[in-house]
């Protein structure tokens, strides 16, 4: 999933909920703030060290504040309240704008639903609605509460030792980063792979809560015709196949994670490698600043081993906000802006078509059912006496032509 993918599901979500969001950003520094403090022990160990380098008392005697120990102790417990206070107030803030976000984006949602066509949601098992308007939301909230926040705090720290340390040395610094383009790539080949079964799963599982849903209301009938055995057997057969389902989706999300991981902890060989070829070159010794490569170096490569766990995770979260966008995509019922009240109670129809996704049930349909009579549609299944009920009741809109109460 690319950074610009991330931007756009996370922009059509703020506007769907029209929320203002300066918490979220706020947080998000506080955050990176709170991973770059994790640093100032290294830094102080550094110092520390390099002040003890041969001939560093000459070379960097700036450094001589070093041995004040108390001097050191209060940097070190500075760093410590600070990483705390930045690490509570982002986890605040986030948590704070991802729930704000999410009440804006629910009551959305709702409303939304509130005006959809009757027929459009019968076209749905209950279960699958219900799945999505609480599983899928859930999901989605945990992109703003900690998936969003994670990432970008984990790239933008990372972003940031990255330029210090090449900086200070660039050769080492690309020896240590060598290991990121492959491991990335990994991670994107599979990505296709885990998005099929992500989906595949997703389906079944809203499919099955449906099934659920209408074995419970229909236990009593079930029982009373001697048919339970058959839908347990049918469920059965289902939650089978959501076990295959899963554990495909963990063989390509997990198994990716860990490929990813093992090539780009290779990059911790690589930097001693560096150092090694470059000890080697003529006129060449161990420089100081080494030592902060061998400090740093982890510190640049855990947030990155994290980001692949984390946007695993947002990718299947991901699936869940596009089935609610297609969600929130069917039109809605269209209202007048002023309501007419009936003259009279006469039904008309009007060279009334309805098509159902594209299959036409009603052809130019035109009859008019007077006040007071009594009118009976006859015809064989499936010819449309159902369609001109749910038009009448208006359930459905017609496709074309008009349907008319009292004028």
């Amino acid at each position: 999933m690319s950074a610009s993918h991330i931007l756009q599901l996370a922009e059509r979500v703020i506007v769907r909920s029209q929320q203002a969001t300066p918490n979220l950003y706020l947080g998000i520094v506080l955050r990176t703030a709170e991973r770059l403090l994790e640093c100032v022990p290294f830094l102080l160990c550094y110092v520390w060290l390099v002040g003890r380098w041969p001939g560093a008392v000459e070379a960097q005697p700036l450094l001589d504040w070093v041995p004040h120990w108390q001097l050191a102790l209060g940097v070190l417990l500075s760093g410590v309240l600070l990483q705390w206070l930045c690490g509570y107030w982002g986890q605040r803030l986030t948590f704070l704008a991802g729930y704000q976000i999410m009440a804006g984006y629910r009551r959305r949602l709702l409303n939304h639903v509130h005006r959809l066509p009757i027929g459009v949601l019968q076209q749905q098992r209950g279960g699958e609605l219900a799945e999505q308007l609480t599983d899928d939301v859930k999901k989605v909230e945990a992109i703003f509460t900690h998936l969003i926040p994670d990432i970008a705090s984990a790239l933008l720290a990372v972003s940031l030792i990255w330029l210090v340390l090449a900086g200070v040395d660039l050769p080492l610094t690309l020896a240590l980063s060598c290991a990121l383009l492959p491991a990335w790539g990994l991670l994107q080949f599979s990505k296709r792979f885990f998005m099929r079964s992500g989906q595949e799963k997703q389906r079944a599982q809203a499919y099955v809560s449906g099934l659920l849903i209408e074995f419970v209301l229909g236990l009593r009938t079930l029982r009373l015709f001697d048919r339970t055995a058959q839908w347990l057997t049918r469920l059965t057969q289902q939650f089978e196949r959501i076990r295959t389902l899963s554990l495909g989706v963990e063989a390509w999300g997990g198994g990716s994670v860990m490929a990813y991981r093992l090539v780009l902890e290779a990059g911790l060989p690589g930097l001693l490698l560096g150092m090694a070829w470059l000890n080697a070159q003529p006129d060449s010794s161990p420089a100081p600043h080494w030592l902060l490569f061998l400090l740093l170096a982890h510190k640049l490569l855990q947030p990155l081993l994290e980001v692949a766990e984390t946007l695993t995770v947002l990718r299947y979260a991901a699936q869940c906000e596009q089935r609610l966008e297609n969600l929130l995509t069917v039109p809605e019922m269209p209202e007048p802006e002023q309501s007419q009240t009936p003259k009279g109670l006469d039904i008309r129809f009007e060279q009334v078509s309805l098509a159902y996704e594209q299959e036409r049930v009603l052809h130019d349909i035109s009859f008019t059912v007077p006040q007071g009579t009594l009118t009976a549609l006859v015809g064989p299944s499936g010819s449309g006496k159902t369609s001109v009920l749910n038009l009448l009741a208006r359930f459905y809109d017609p496709s074309q032509g008009k349907v008319l109460l009292g004028g």
